[in-house]
């Protein structure tokens, strides 16, 4: 770590997700600066701060002899992840990385076996773990649910290298984990119809991802392109009562109490997740403290999405014990 109260940090991609990070940590991170970017953008200033150092590949930035990188973050399209985060983790630099991780079990399992080889200090931004509503929930928790279901997406044209089902789901995916407190039995996976307003576009997809576990809860997650407005909620059910979650709504955050038909709102602070996200990895490279819990997630995650892959190709549930 560097001796400077801040840490100094460097954004590998500067894409319009980097740019979002970029600005984020511009606008709203105390503990850290962006000092350094690699990126292939022509007008990298338009996005960084004036003193932010500018580098065209990742060996350029880790062949620097005369800077100090306290933490890297990487926003790439998820098939770079892999060469990129072994070259940073080898270098003994802590990694933030976006979800999902890497589009293979294979690559997913290298890199996290990579990361406890090495004692590194790594984590994957499942950023509605970090969501202030979600993380509300999650202390109100009363216990096992019987059911969660989660429906992320958006319309955005599909990317050239992964689905829509792995772009939009791992966040509730890697949730739901969380909240059902253990890894699923079995995966199974449909297509459901898109909005009316883009079913002339094959492009578009929503696919239904459920999860049974052996504790007796059930996940559901939607994730796709196929949705006209902008969509994040998620409902988790405990017995009677239901808490939903809904993003950008006032209240994003309230209970549903079936045997009386009341509802009742809950407060939780207003943050915006992607700040609480890059805080935690912060914090993280303070202590010092090797960590790769985060990427055990990311793998899991990973499984998942590949089972339900499997599933749809099948029209059959898949086993965890066979990922």
């Amino acid at each position: 770590m560097s001796a400077h109260t801040s840490l100094s940090l460097a954004l590998v991609g500067l894409g319009s997700w980097g740019q979002k990070i970029a600005r984020t940590l511009n606008e709203e991170i105390t503990s850290a600066s962006l000092d350094f970017v690699v990126t292939s953008n022509e007008n990298p200033h338009d996005f960084v701060l004036p003193h932010c150092q500018v580098f065209n590949s990742v060996d350029a930035l880790l062949s620097s002899d005369v800077i100090k990188v306290d933490g890297v973050i990487l926003a790439l399209p998820p098939h770079l992840n892999k060469a990129a985060s072994l070259k940073i983790m080898a270098a003994g630099i802590p990694l933030f990385i976006e979800k999902p991780m890497a589009m293979s079990i294979a690559d997913a399992t290298e890199m996290l076996d990579f990361a406890r080889a090495r004692k590194a200090i790594v984590a994957v931004d499942h950023i509605d773990l970090h969501h202030s509503a979600i993380t509300q929930l999650r202390r109100l928790q009363p216990g096992v649910p019987t059911h969660l279901e989660a429906k992320i997406g958006a319309a955005y044209n599909p990317r050239e290298n992964w689905p829509p089902l792995w772009e939009y789901s791992p966040h509730f995916i890697a949730a739901a984990l969380e909240f059902c407190g253990e890894l699923p039995d079995t995966i199974s996976s449909r297509a459901l119809p898109v909005d009316a307003d883009l079913s002339q576009d094959v492009l578009r997809e929503n696919i239904e991802v459920t999860m049974t576990f052996s504790n007796g809860s059930t996940a559901t997650v939607v994730g796709g392109n196929g949705m006209a407005k902008k969509t994040r909620q998620m409902a988790v059910t405990y017995g009677n009562d239901v808490y939903h979650f809904v993003d950008r709504e006032d209240p994003d955050l309230f209970v549903e109490h079936l045997d009386s038909g009341q509802s009742q709102p809950l407060s939780s602070p207003n943050r915006m997740p992607l700040g609480l996200s890059l805080e935690s990895f912060i914090a993280k490279v303070q202590r010092g403290q090797s960590c790769c819990e985060e990427f055990e997630l990311g793998l899991n995650v990973v499984k998942i999405l590949t089972g339900a892959d499997l599933s749809r190709q099948t029209k059959q549930p898949v086993r965890w014990s066979a990922l």
